[in-house]
């Protein structure tokens, strides 16, 4: 795989990763699972409500679904060619698995940083505003 394939599928599983997170952690469609699942374990609560803890088992899952191979893991020395096979994709699971997590989090963040720029462009237009109509109000001297 090159590295222009390699960069999109990162980027891909890394933007269903976040997206995927997001609906299960933030939306009121799971609302409800979240509830039950903190009702039946703390453990089990706290895995569906944060974004780290299931970004990072969404990118267990979409490594094992999708088997990406972002990651290279390099030989062995001294085992088996079995084992050291077995080792490696082992490895390379893992690796791919955390990197699409990781991906899931550069889109969190950055969006995240976008909804806040948002936000204070609106408090700020709100504001503006609201001195205007003070100008309009005041009596001009």
């Amino acid at each position: 795989m090159d590295v222009i394939q390699a960069l999109a599928r990162f980027i891909f599983l890394g933007a269903i990763n976040h997206q995927i997170t997001v609906i299960v952690v933030e939306s009121l469609l799971f609302q409800g699972v979240r509830e039950a699942a903190r009702r039946r374990s703390r453990w089990l609560g706290e895995l569906i409500r944060c974004h780290l803890c299931f970004g990072t088992w969404v990118g267990f899952l979409l490594a094992l679904v999708f088997r990406p191979r972002l990651v290279e893991a390099p030989p062995i020395p001294g085992l088996r060619p079995g084992v050291d096979r077995r080792l490696r994709a082992v490895a390379a699971f893992v690796g791919d698995s955390f990197a699409i997590a990781i991906g899931g989090r550069i889109f969190n963040e950055l969006l995240g940083l976008l909804r806040r720029e948002v936000a204070v462009t609106e408090e700020e237009r709100a504001l503006l505003e609201e001195e205007v109509e003070q100008l309009k109000r005041t009596p001009s001297g």
